[in-house]
């Protein structure tokens, strides 16, 4: 309806991602909701490379931060869970260096994440198909840890300082070259 838009304003384009969260945020935000109708029909193109699989993971990871960054209603913890489990997994195999006994949680860790995808992926997902609802979790934690290491970058692109512009070159081989075949030009 044209005054949920009129209230809550049009997607953020200055989101490369996550503008749909964003403004889903700002809705609910405003007392309104948002309704899923099966009547609806929507085409969904995805990705044909597993390479491209886990950049758009990444990606989505990297700009659901900076999204929650900008607009703080659209956090939702469980965008959020693949950078906790990045940041265990990571902590747990540093931990183990040094106390190989650690290798055991890690073990166990993994365990519990491959129980949990094949319950849900038995549960949730929108197939039949048995090979799909086994091969899930195994497709879902490389997704994850993309994610989750988007996560991060989307952090640090956040808390890091904004880089000085560098100065223009005055010295030089084009620099140079300008100047001889121009003449008199100067080169900045």
């Amino acid at each position: 309806r044209k005054e949920v838009f009129d209230c809550c304003g049009m997607y953020d384009e200055s989101l490369v991602r996550a503008q749909d969260c964003e403004l889903h945020a700002r809705i609910r935000h405003s007392g309104r909701h948002i309704y899923q109708t099966p009547e609806l029909v929507t085409y969904y193109h995805p990705v044909s490379t597993f390479q491209a699989f886990w950049r758009k993971a990444f990606l989505d990871g990297q700009w659901q931060y900076l999204a929650a960054v900008k607009n703080p209603q659209s956090f939702a913890l469980r965008r959020f869970v693949p950078v906790f489990m990045v940041l265990l997994l990571a902590g747990l195999s540093f931990m183990a260096i040094f106390f190989p006994a650690i290798w055991m949680l890690i073990a166990i860790v993994m365990l519990l994440y491959l129980l949990a995808g094949f319950y849900f992926g038995s549960t949730r997902a929108g197939t039949t198909k048995l090979l799909t609802r086994i091969l899930l979790p195994f497709f879902a934690f490389p997704f994850h840890v993309c994610y989750g290491l988007g996560t991060l970058a989307g952090l640090w692109h956040v808390s890091r300082k904004p880089a000085r512009p560098k100065p223009p070159r005055t010295t030089g081989p084009l620099q140079h070259e300008r100047t001889v075949q121009s003449g008199s030009e100067k080169a900045f």
